[in-house]
Order: structure tokens, then C-alpha cells, then sequence
């Protein structure tokens, strides 16, 4: 499959391999609450995550249910064309800029590593400040379109927990580990209903 690559169309993330189907897992945990965004209950779970991979015979931890966050540019077409400006010179700008970078993770041997974008606010700021030229003149994109960040729409895999949205933690356990030790509680740093 790698040797195929660089055949597929420019923006495709992958091939991936999903080998891990024989993880069982032990404990899940669910993180929600009325007054949290999707981002800090992914940040609080994501926190739980770091601590659970420092209980004896755990092996593996992963979140579920996180709703990633994107920037959305949005324009209008009638505005576009009195303007001068097509929405395909719009995408070409972001795409010599770089500036949509996709963020994920990087699996390691021992750890799930993320890679994030900037932050809430920088991300949109660089999509905004990206200029645009058309027909003798430069725009910035956030002259010419509405950028925004928010959640992805519509969210791909969603978790609640007593009808309420949330993130969930899910424990596996090294092979002959006690599963006793994975179980939240103050001795390990987990506090857990």
C-alpha cells in the first residue's frame, strides 16, 4: 500500500492499517458536563488519559468520542464574482500557504502522541490573514470570506453517557496484568464516580 502513495489524489491522509482489533478493554471512563465545549472535556480526558498510563499493568488508553475541531471558510459566490475572485484562487492560496494543516496523532511504540493546531484562535487568524490575488489586486481571505472555528459538522462518531455528550477514556490491560489496578480511585490519581 505505501508504494501506491503517490498515486493518491493530493489531501488523502493514509493508507492506515487498523491491526489493533484484539484490545480489550477493561474500564471506560466518561467525561461529560453541562458547562464544558467539546474541547475542554477532550483537554480533561486527554489529562486522565496521561495519568491512567502511569497505572502498574496498564498497557494502553485511548479517547473516544472527541469531536475534533476545524477551521470553517465559508464565502459567498455572488461576492466572489463582483470581486473578481473565483473560489478555486481562494483554495490555491490556502494550499501555497499551508495554512490548513491537519492535525491527528503519531502512534509510537509505547504512546499516542498529538499534534495540534496553534490554538482556538491562532489557527483561524493565519486562515484570515492569507492573501488572495485576483485581477490585479490582494485580498486577504478573511476580507473576501467568513472564517470561523468550531467542531466538526456533522460530528463522525458522538458518545453519551446518560443522554448527555461527552469523552469517554477506555483502559486496556498488559496481558496477565490485574485489572483491579486499573480502576479509578485516589490511590493511583483517578478520581471516578
Amino acid at each position: 500500500m505505501g508504494d501506491i502513495r503517490h498515486t493518491l489524489p493530493e489531501g488523502v491522509a493514509g493508507p492506515f492499517f487498523d491491526d489493533e482489533y484484539g484490545d480489550v478493554y477493561v474500564a471506560v471512563y466518561a467525561f461529560t458536563g453541562a458547562d464544558y465545549t467539546p474541547a475542554e472535556l477532550k483537554r480533561i480526558a486527554e489529562d486522565a488519559r496521561q495519568r491512567l498510563l502511569r497505572v502498574k499493568d496498564v498497557s494502553k488508553v485511548v479517547l473516544v468520542g472527541e469531536r475534533p475541531e476545524k477551521v470553517f471558510v465559508e464565502f459567498s459566490h455572488k461576492k466572489l464574482a463582483t470581486l473578481g475572485v473565483s473560489p478555486q484562487q481562494v483554495f490555491e492560496s490556502l494550499r501555497r500557504q499551508n495554512a490548513v494543516t491537519p492535525a491527528g496523532s503519531v502512534e509510537t511504540q509505547t504512546d499516542r502522541v498529538y499534534v495540534r493546531v496553534d490554538g482556538p484562535f491562532d489557527a483561524a487568524e493565519k486562515v484570515r490573514a492569507v492573501p488572495v490575488q485576483a485581477g490585479g489586486k490582494v485580498f486577504r481571505v478573511g476580507d473576501i470570506a467568513d472564517v470561523r472555528r468550531g467542531y466538526e459538522d456533522p460530528p463522525t462518531f458522538t458518545v453519551r453517557h446518560n443522554g448527555k455528550p461527552g469523552v469517554e477514556v477506555a483502559v486496556a490491560i498488559r496481558p496477565g496484568g490485574n485489572v483491579l489496578h486499573a480502576r479509578a480511585g485516589p490511590g493511583n490519581g483517578i478520581q471516578g464516580d
